[in-house]
């Protein structure tokens, strides 16, 4: 898998989706909980509220994170993630769009974690919720149709959100992902305060720089490694893991197994 941010979409090459279900629903007790040690969820989700109130609680490399949703928010919770949902004194009612986005054969998300978009974002899936539910025999390509004009709309809204001001670190990290650059570089690169440079990035990957980089590392690890030529440590070097035991924790992190393990699986 690997992360694309939402206003890189529109260019990524063969981009398809599957999967795609719309549904409008009053969340109960336990609804849509899903805390570390389960599975994780199923499928990507954009969850906007129309009515009452709902916190989502996750953790991250960097600590806890909360959301407080009330009528017209929205926020981006990826495929396999985890995380708890509060409800408020009102049981919410939610809009979600679940589905699953491919470039090609590659599997994208949209962020690491749970990510909110925005305050008032929540009409736009309301409205494919609806146009969705609308279709007839032709559902499914009506429906692609609905998912990617709402992407759309969703990156309009977060290039609007100044999300692009981290566009210089993220190509940077994703041209070096071998380069340990600090987090006082790329804000540097972004001509931005180390506090902003942090708060944006998330905003535009939905993850710490650290924890982007980690990732596009491990996603490029499982490539080298179905070369048996190259040792795990040798592995490690050329991504610029400061040493093998690093590389084997984060790899840990990603995958739940070991590189060595993972090479034996796969290359059988």
């Amino acid at each position: 898998m690997q992360i694309c941010t939402w206003t890189e979409l529109a260019q990524r090459p063969a981009l398809r989706a599957d999967e795609i279900e719309a549904l409008q629903l009053t969340l109960g007790p336990g609804s849509l909980s899903h805390p570390v040690g389960t599975p994780g969820r199923k499928l990507n989700g954009l969850i906007a509220v129309t009515a009452g109130s709902c916190t989502y609680a996750w953790d991250t490399a960097d600590g806890p994170q909360t959301a407080t949703l009330t009528a017209g928010g929205l926020i981006y919770l990826p495929r396999g993630a985890h995380y708890t949902l509060t409800l408020g004194a009102v049981p919410p009612v939610i809009c979600r769009v679940s589905f699953r986005l491919y470039s090609g054969n590659e599997e994208l998300l949209c962020a690491a974690d749970p990510m909110p978009i925005a305050a008032d974002g929540g009409a736009a899936v309301q409205r494919c919720v609806q146009m969705c539910g609308a279709v007839g025999a032709d559902r499914s390509l009506r429906a692609m149709a609905q998912l990617f004009a709402l992407l759309d709309e969703i990156g309009r809204m977060t290039a609007q959100a100044e999300t692009n001001r981290t566009a210089p670190a993220l190509a940077h990290i994703r041209a070096h992902i071998d380069a340990n650059t600090s987090v006082q570089e790329l804000a540097r690169m972004c001509y931005l305060s180390e506090a902003q440079f942090f708060r944006l990035f998330r905003k535009a990957a939905g993850c710490s720089p650290i924890r982007y980089r980690n990732m596009l590392r491990v996603a490029r690890a499982k490539e080298l490694l179905a070369d048996e030529e190259l040792t795990v440590g040798a592995v490690a070097s050329i991504l610029g893991f400061e040493s093998i035991y690093y590389f084997d924790r984060v790899f840990r992190q990603y995958t739940g197994e070991s590189p060595g393990k993972y090479r034996g699986t796969r290359n059988r």
